[in-house]
C-alpha cells in the first residue's frame, strides 16, 4: 500500500512539521486518500531524513494485509501462483469421490458425509475452499465471515485424500505418536506435547540412509516426519508403494507407512504446523514452502533434521511449562518431567557420528499372544522371517500341525462379513481387487479355491482342476498382494507358494462336519449355473487371467445388484402374488423390487438375514424411504413377514417368505425355525418348468 511522505525542512514558516501530522498520515495513508495533504505540503521538495519518513509497526501491516480479504479477497486469488502449483501437485488428480478431514490434534481423520449418510464427494469448488482452509485457515475464515454476513468458526483442519492410480509424488510418513506425553490448551486448540527417545532419532538415521535425496518435512506437532520425493513423470501408485514397503522391510521397519498407500488417506502437506527442514533453515509459511517443494528440494544434513526437532520439542516443552492446563495421557501433568528428556545422550550420539548397530534387535516374544494387533504380528513374522527362523504356529492363519496338515480353520474377525449371502460378492471383490487387508491372504486362497474347484473347474479330472486351481491363485497372491503379504516383501516367495498349496488342499478337503452340507450346495450352484438361473454369474477365471474385468452389470442402475440369486422376472411371477402385491402397492411400483427379493430369499431356501446394503442393491439406488414403504406393502401383502429385533452377530434383520408364497412358487414347504437360517436343501428342484422358461 502506497505510503506518504512529508518534509520536516526547518524553513516552514509556521513551525510544524510533518511528524506533527503522523496520526492523521497514517490514517490517511491506510485508507488511500493522500491527495487531502496538497495543502499542508506546500512546499520546496527538500531531502528526507528518518524520522520524516512514517515506518508503519507490525500491527499496522497486519490489517493493511488484512485489509485486501476484507474487500472480498481470497488465497487462491491473492497468491494465485503458488495455489495453483499446491492444486495441481497435491489435489486435482488425486481421487475426489470422498474425502477425509482432521479438526484437531485429539481426533484423528473423518470421512465427511452428507446429511443422508453417503460420503460427500469433494467438488472443484468444495475443494478450492477445503484447500484454502486447509493452507491458511484465519483467512479462509475471514473471507466466509464477510460472505456469510457473521462471524465463521476458522479453526484448523487438515485435508487428507486417498490413493491416485498414478502420482508425481511419494512419502515415507514416520509417525511419532507413540510418544506422545500430553495436550496442554482446551478443546480443538489444545496441542501436543512430544518427547522423543535417542531410539527415535536412531529408526530416523536408518531411514535417512535407505531414502536418500529427498525433501525433510515435520508434518505437525506431534513431530512426525514425512520424507517427500517428486518425479517428474507419473508413476504407477501402487507399483511405487510396493517398491518403498520392500526397501522399508530390507531395513526392519515394515511396519512404517509408505504413501500413497491403498485403503488410508494422507494429508496434503503444508498448512497448519507444517514445516520443511532445509539446509538454510526451517520453512513454515506455505508460501515458503511450496517454492521449495517445486524449485529447490535440497536435502538437510541429518544433524539439521535432528536439531530441528530438538528445536520443536524444546518449544513444545516451553509452552507446557507455561500453559494454564494440562492433561497427560499417562499418569498426572505433574508427573511429566519439566524439561526435555534424554536431551544429552542424544546430543551425544550426533557428536559422535550417529552411529548405528550393524543389526537391528527385536524383542520377539516365543509365541503371539491373542491380544496382539494384526500390525505387529506381521511385523513379528517379518523381523523372524528375515532373521531366518520360522514363525510360531500360533501367528499362522490357518494353523497347520507338523505333517502340514490343517488342525484349526476359522475366518479371521475381518472376514466374518462375507457371510450371510455375500460369499459371491467377496469373491468377486478379491478376484479384481487382490488382498486388501492384512493377515487375510489364507481365507481369501481358502474361500476362492473352494470356488474353482468345487463349482467353476468341476467338469475336468480332480489332478487337473486342483492343479490348475493352484496355478490361478499362486500368479493371483503374487501380482496382487498389494504389499500385505510380508513374506513376499522380503523375497520369501516359496513360503507363500507352499501356503497357497495348503489352502487348497484344505478347500478340497473342507471340513469333516460341514463336507455334506457343503458339497449339497455346491451342487446347487452348478446346476442353477448350467440353468442360467443367475442374472449375474460368478466367473472367476476369465478376472483371473485377464480375459475380461468383470461380469456386465444393467445399465438403468447406478447400483446395480452384484450378488447371485435365481432370475424370477415381475412379470414370471405367479398371478396370485402379482395381484396380491398390486392390491397393496396401489400406483407404486414395487413388483421388480419384489421379484429380486423372492429370488434372493428363494436362493437363500425361503430366509435370510439381509442388510439395509442389500436391500439398496436389489431397488438399485439408496433412498430408505421408499425401501421402507416397499417392505411395509410386502408384509401388508402376506408376501413376507420379517423379525421384530437384530439378532447378536447377525448384519441386518431376518426376512422369511411365506408359506403360501413358496407353494404359489412350486416349492415344498421348507422346515423353518424361529431362531436360525434355513439349512442348504434341494427344494429349489420343484420349481415349476413355466417359471424355469420365462425370460427376464
Amino acid at each position: 500500500m502506497t505510503q506518504q511522505y512529508l518534509c520536516s525542512s526547518p524553513h516552514i514558516s509556521d513551525g510544524l512539521s510533518a511528524k506533527s501530522f503522523g496520526p492523521l498520515t497514517k490514517a490517511i495513508s491506510l485508507v488511500g486518500e493522500a491527495s487531502d495533504l496538497s495543502d499542508v505540503a506546500a512546499y520546496a521538495p527538500c531531502s528526507l531524513s528518518f524520522e520524516d519518513v512514517y515506518h508503519p509497526d507490525e500491527d499496522e501491516l497486519w490489517f493493511s494485509d488484512h485489509a485486501l480479504h476484507c474487500f472480498g479477497m481470497r488465497r487462491s486469488e491473492v497468491n494465485p501462483t503458488e495455489f495453483h502449483l499446491f492444486w495441481e501437485r497435491f489435489i486435482k488428480f488425486w481421487p475426489r469421490r470422498t474425502f477425509h478431514v482432521k479438526w484437531s490434534y485429539q481426533t484423528g481423520f473423518c470421512e465427511k458425509k452428507k446429511k443422508n449418510g453417503n460420503a460427500q464427494s469433494l467438488f472443484p469448488e468444495l475443494a478450492v475452499e477445503y484447500a484454502e482452509r486447509h493452507l491458511c485457515h484465519d483467512y479462509w475464515g475471514m473471507w466466509k465471515s464477510l460472505h456469510a454476513g457473521k462471524p465463521i468458526p476458522s479453526s484448523p483442519i487438515w485435508l487428507g485424500l486417498h490413493m491416485p492410480k498414478k502420482t508425481t509424488v511419494d512419502a515415507i510418513d514416520f509417525d511419532a505418536k507413540q510418544h506422545l506425553v500430553g495436550y496442554y490448551g482446551k478443546g480443538i486448540d489444545a496441542r501436543p506435547l512430544v518427547h522423543l527417545p535417542l531410539e527415535h532419532f536412531q529408526t530416523l538415521k536408518r531411514l535417512y540412509d535407505a531414502f536418500p535425496g529427498r525433501m525433510w518435512c515435520i508434518s505437525s506437532e506431534t513431530l512426525g516426519i514425512h520424507a517427500w520425493r517428486v518425479h517428474e513423470h507419473p508413476v504407477d501408485s501402487l507399483t511405487l508403494h510396493h517398491q518403498n514397503k520392500r526397501v522399508l522391510a530390507n531395513i526392519g521397519l515394515p511396519t512404517i507407512e509408505a504413501h500413497p498407500m491403498p485403503g488410508r488417506c494422507f494429508r496434503r502437506p503444508f498448512g497448519y504446523d507444517y514445516r520443511i527442514i532445509t539446509p538454510g533453515g526451517v520453512l513454515d509459511c506455505w508460501l515458503d514452502q511450496v517454492h521449495y517443494f517445486e524449485f529447490d528440494r535440497r536435502t538437510p544434513t541429518f544433524p539439521q533434521i535432528c536439531e530441528a526437532l530438538i528445536d520443536a520439542m524444546l518449544a513444545q516443552q516451553e509452552n507446557w511449562n507455561r500453559a494454564d492446563h494440562r492433561s497427560a495421557t499417562n499418569g498426572k501433568p505433574r508427573e511429566v518431567p519439566k524439561k526435555v528428556p534424554h536431551l544429552k545422550e542424544i546430543r551425544e550420539w550426533l557428536a559422535a557420528g550417529c552411529p548405528l548397530s550393524p543389526v537391528v534387535t527385536v524383542s520377539v516374544p516365543a509365541a503371539i499372544p491373542s491380544y496382539q494387533s494384526e500390525t505387529d504380528r506381521m511385523a513379528q513374522e517379518v523381523f523372524l522371517i528375515a532373521s531366518g527362523e520360522k514363525p510360531p504356529a500360533s501367528s499362522l492363519r490357518p494353523a497347520f500341525s507338523p505333517d502340514n496338515t490343517i488342525i484349526n480353520w476359522q475366518p479371521t474377525p475381518s472376514t466374518l462379513h462375507y457371510r450371510n449371502g455375500q460369499w459371491t460378492k467377496a469373491l468377486r471383490t478379491w478376484a479384481m481387487k487382490g488382498i486388501v487387508e492384512p493377515d487375510s491372504v489364507g481365507t481369501v486362497i481358502h474361500e476362492m479355491a473352494k470356488w474353482l474347484y468345487w463349482v467353476e473347474l468341476f467338469q475336468k479330472p480332480d489332478s487337473e482342476r486342483k492343479k490348475e486351481t493352484c496355478g490361478l491363485l499362486t500368479t493371483f497372491v503374487m501380482a496382487k498382494h498389494n504389499g500385505f503379504v510380508s513374506r513376499l516383501l522380503v523375497e520369501k516367495d516359496s513360503e507363500v507358494k507352499k501356503q497357497v498349496k495348503r489352502c487348497v488342499d484344505s478347500a478340497v478337503r473342507l471340513q469333516p462336519k460341514d463336507r455334506e452340507q457343503s458339497l449339497t450346495k455346491f451342487a446347487n450352484i452348478r446346476k442353477n449355473l448350467a440353468d442360467g438361473k443367475y442374472k449375474y454369474p460368478l466367473r472367476l477365471v476369465p478376472i483371473l487371467t485377464g480375459e475380461k474385468a468383470v461380469e456386465k452389470t444393467t445399465s438403468s442402475s447406478s447400483s446395480s445388484t452384484s450378488f447371485m440369486c435365481i432370475r424370477f422376472a415381475p412379470e414370471s411371477l405367479p398371478q396370485s402374488i402379482i395381484e396380491r402385491i398390486k392390491e397393496k402397492a396401489g400406483r407404486r411400483k414395487v413388483l421388480p423390487f419384489a421379484a429380486k427379493l423372492i429370488s434372493f430369499l428363494v436362493e437363500h431356501d425361503g430366509a435370510a438375514f439381509i442388510a439395509r446394503g442389500t436391500y439398496s442393491e436389489m431397488m438399485g439406488y439408496k433412498n430408505p424411504t421408499r425401501l421402507t414403504e416397499y417392505l411395509t406393502v410386502l408384509e401388508e401383502a402376506g408376501v413376507i413377514t420379517r423379525g421384530m429385533s437384530y439378532s447378536v452377530k447377525r448384519n441386518g434383520k431376518q426376512c422369511s417368505l411365506l408359506p403360501w408364497v413358496l407353494e404359489a412358487l412350486g416349492i415344498d414347504k421348507p422346515m423353518k425355525g424361529s431362531e436360525t437360517l434355513l439349512q442348504p436343501t434341494n427344494k429349489m428342484e420343484g420349481i415349476s418348468e413355466a417359471i424355469k422358461s420365462q425370460p427376464i
